[in-house]
């Protein structure tokens, strides 16, 4: 049984109060956990997209990279990494981490923004 009781309080209003706890303790790991893969960045055709990765490798720091996903659908999809270089001075993992994401932004909305399938394989 719960320590507040549900005679006081009525059972949504509990509910609510556990979600909002549960949310706001998701939001505070998310601030101080880097995540390894961020989420694809999309072109506006969506048949180009780029996620940023890193990962930590022993006596040599933290390796960064990009996935690129190229196709118009699942099925013929092709995936290539490209490493990311980082301008002098670039320290600490969350700089790198979001240096990188910044990369594959750019690289999905800027660059690649329109490509066609067919620009793709030739």
């Amino acid at each position: 049984m719960s320590v507040i009781s549900s005679a006081v309080f009525p059972e949504h209003l509990l509910t609510q109060l556990q979600q909002s706890a549960d949310a706001a303790v998701r939001r505070l790991k998310s601030l101080f956990y880097l995540r390894r893969n961020s989420g694809w960045y999309v072109n506006g055709s969506g048949n180009y997209a780029v996620r940023a990765h890193i990962t930590s490798v022993k006596d040599q720091g933290v390796k960064v990279f990009l996935t690129v996903r190229t196709g118009c659908h699942r099925a013929e999809y092709v995936f290539h990494r490209l490493p990311v270089s980082f301008p002098e001075g670039m320290t600490g993992r969350r700089n790198a981490y979001r240096y990188a994401c910044r990369q594959a932004q750019h690289l999905a909305h800027l660059r690649y923004r329109f490509v066609i399938c067919t620009e793709l394989k030739g």
